[in-house]
């Protein structure tokens, strides 16, 4: 049977924090060369995340805390109700 070996070349990003995700080591390599790492959150949750996501900040935190911590259609609730909260307060309604 042959075997074939593929050569990882990806950077080491163990060791360093992206928002609230700490990478704790190399988890594997799918298909495509896409580079996964094993990663815990702030929270104590261990995530699998691939590592071009967590250079480019599209993965900053775990799917728990992601909910509760900055998934854009919390901020854009956020946003809506600040601007109702200036409305009511101004004596309009």
């Amino acid at each position: 049977m042959n075997k074939m070996f593929f050569k990882h070349n990806f950077k080491d990003i163990a060791g360093q924090r992206f928002g609230r995700l700490f990478v704790i080591k190399y988890h594997h390599t799918d298909n495509g060369g896409n580079a996964y790492w094993s990663c815990k959150c702030t929270c104590g949750k261990i995530s699998i995340v691939m590592g071009s996501h967590l250079r480019h900040g599209k993965s900053t935190s775990c799917r728990s805390c992601g909910t509760k911590y900055g998934r854009d259609s919390d901020k854009k609730t956020e946003f809506i109700r600040s601007k109702i909260k200036k409305y009511v307060t101004r004596g309009k309604i």
